[in-house]
């Protein structure tokens, strides 16, 4: 772990996993640990720092330089992400107001870099959850298809991508729409019923998927 990081977060990992914790100076990330399955690389961020960092550009250069490591990447954000009536979080970072569809998209964006970004409230379910990550991913006799689970998404072709982009469209219905429709634009043509044809897409996800790619983005969109 790198020894700049929040000391009570470390003080709670150390009692999680004794013997086991570390400190250095890391170039990418907070956590780093090797396993059978491959390396983990682990940012942690609070809200606030999460929110900052999106609108500076840093976590673009962050999430650039991530997606360049083989290695399962995550990004922990610490903090509740409370959300108001009207769609905005409730947690404002020097007065500007951040939608919560637009943190979803960054989510999503990251996701087809390959990072996947998860939330906790605390120094210590942070710390729980890289305990959970290290336990899984060194369990003797983890099968060898974990390793593919965490990091083919990273290694997928564009097309693929774009259509998991989508909603409720992970790989394997991306997959088999690919198969099915050929290209992204193939699909991204397909109406309701035709996208009713991959298996996992009923008729409600089919209009969930139409309405994202008929509707022209909200005119606030200021995720970076």
């Amino acid at each position: 772990m790198d020894k700049r990081g929040n000391q009570k977060r470390w003080e709670a990992l150390r009692l999680l996993l004794p013997g086991r914790v570390n400190e250095t100076i890391l170039k990418v990330g907070d956590v780093y640990f090797p396993s059978p399955i491959g390396p983990f690389v682990i940012e942690i961020k609070g809200l606030g720092d999460f929110l900052h960092s999106i609108s500076t550009g840093r976590m673009h250069t962050q999430a650039v330089g991530m997606s360049e490591l083989d290695a399962a990447r995550f990004i922990i954000v610490e903090g509740r992400m409370d959300v108001t009536s009207d769609g905005y979080l409730k947690t404002h970072w020097h007065g500007s107001k951040w939608k919560y569809e637009s943190i979803m998209g960054i989510v999503i964006s990251m996701f087809l870099r390959g990072i996947c970004i998860i939330q906790t409230t605390s120094e210590y379910s942070t710390a729980l959850v890289i305990r959970t990550m290290y336990n899984q991913a060194n369990s003797p006799g983890q099968p060898a298809q974990v390793k593919d689970k965490i990091l083919s998404f990273s290694k997928i072709s564009p097309q693929l991508r774009v259509v998991c982009s989508l909603p409720h469209m992970g790989p394997v219905m991306g997959k088999d729409a690919l198969d099915r429709f050929i290209s992204p634009i193939g699909f991204v043509n397909a109406g309701v019923l035709e996208m009713q044809e991959i298996k996992g897409v009923s008729g409600r996800i089919a209009e969930e998927i139409r309405k994202v790619l008929d509707s022209p983005p909200p005119k606030d969109d200021n995720y970076v």
